[in-house]
């Protein structure tokens, strides 16, 4: 079974580490970080979904959709963002070289 960061609950910012029920624990940690600190960051910068640390374009989607009227919607990558979901003030914070844009991107392999 294959796990990636593409929706998988209603809500279009929802990660596995939305539903396992992780993401709130990263966030809190990213949120305690020196680097953070300095910057006045909290856990919520560190959230999809609210404004603050997301990135404003696609609202921390990572993607836009673009309306085709008379054919299925088209997805693009956010242009601002470039699918990493947040504003760059808040991926210069990084733990061990990832910051948390990056740790979502981790396979459970590379996690363990």
């Amino acid at each position: 079974m294959l796990i990636d960061r593409k929706p998988i609950a209603r809500s279009s910012v929802s990660t596995p580490a939305t539903y396992l029920d992780i993401f709130t624990d990263l966030r809190k940690f990213y949120g305690k970080l020196p680097d953070a600190q300095v910057l006045g960051l909290t856990a919520r910068d560190f959230s999809t979904t609210v404004e603050g640390g997301r990135c404003p374009e696609c609202k921390g989607r990572g993607e836009l959709s673009l309306s085709m009227k008379f054919l299925a919607d088209s997805r693009t990558i956010c242009p601002v963002c470039q699918g990493a979901r947040y504003k760059p003030e808040i991926l210069q914070v990084e733990y061990r070289g990832l910051n948390i844009s990056g740790v979502l991107d981790l396979t459970i392999d590379q996690v363990l």
